[in-house]
Formats: C-alpha cells, sequence, structure tokens
C-alpha cells in the first residue's frame, strides 16, 4: 500500500524507475525507493562508473574475463 501511495504522489514511471534502482542497490525496500525518489536520483541516467561500480566490486583478486581464456 506503501508503494501505491508513492506512485500517486510522483507517478507511476518514476516509482517504476526509482524501483528498478532500489533493486540494482540491492535495497528493494520502501525507504530506499522514498529515498530515491525525493532526491531525484530515478531521474539522472547512470554513469558508466556507478554502472561498473555495481556489477563489479574494485577488489585485487577479481580477474577480468581474459584471465580464463
Amino acid at each position: 500500500m506503501g508503494l501505491l501511495a508513492l506512485a500517486r504522489q510522483y507517478g507511476p514511471g518514476r516509482l517504476e524507475a526509482a524501483s528498478a534502482l532500489a533493486v540494482k542497490l540491492q535495497s528493494p525496500t520502501r525507504k530506499s525507493v522514498l529515498s530515491i525518489l525525493k532526491t531525484g536520483r530515478d531521474q539522472h541516467p547512470a554513469t558508466a562508473a556507478e554502472e561498473l561500480e555495481l556489477d563489479l566490486p574494485a577488489h585485487p583478486n577479481v580477474r577480468g574475463p581474459t584471465y580464463y581464456h
């Protein structure tokens, strides 16, 4: 019910974008979605650096795809 209230306040498109970002950030809670909506982070396109940080953590033991070929 809380998410439906956010859809009425911010619109279904923004709620969808904020929810997708919250899932990507591994924090799919109402509180996270609300924070994303309040700060407008759902309206900013993700940069390549943000995408990389979410997909692959920076760590010296992480090997690239060419290591195994």
